[in-house]
């Protein structure tokens, strides 16, 4: 929230996107989701380090392992709501925006990077709106993963 509100970005929860673009009534995605979550249970992420670009999504982001535990999470998610696998680049965004590649390298430079594995034990269903805006995503449903 701090970097956000330093860089007049966005603020949103720092997340992982394990599926985006989807297409479907907030009944049949909230039912795949569910079946999801019930199809998984809690594992780890590892952390590979801070890392920037341009895109808007990813200013600046802790880049993640692509464990096999994200990875069958990924695959699951595709199967159940009938999207390919495309290229996945597991991260957790820390701030959105366009930001030069000096401000953004001086950013990643001054952050630590972190070191001990994350629990992933939620997936949230999102809306993200029309404009895909963070004020305006709307959380359809969150479902907590039991532990393994």
């Amino acid at each position: 929230m701090e970097l956000a509100t330093q860089h007049n970005a966005p603020i949103f929860r720092p997340h992982v996107t394990l599926l985006g673009g989807i297409y479907a009534t907030p009944a049949v995605a909230m039912h795949s989701t569910r079946r999801l979550a019930h199809s998984l249970c809690c594992f780890s992420l590892t952390p590979r380090g801070i890392a920037h670009s341009r895109a808007y999504f990813r200013c600046l982001f802790i880049e993640l392992v692509l464990s096999p535990a994200l990875l069958l999470a990924r695959r699951q998610a595709c199967r159940l709501f009938k999207l390919r696998h495309a290229n996945y680049r597991p991260h957790i965004s820390l701030l959105y925006g366009k930001l030069s590649q000096p401000q953004r390298q001086r950013l990643a430079s001054a952050l630590a990077s972190p070191t001990n594995p994350l629990s992933m034990n939620q997936l949230a269903l999102v809306n993200m709106g029309e404009n895909n805006q963070p004020t305006y995503w709307r959380t359809y449903r969150k479902y907590y993963l039991p532990d393994a």
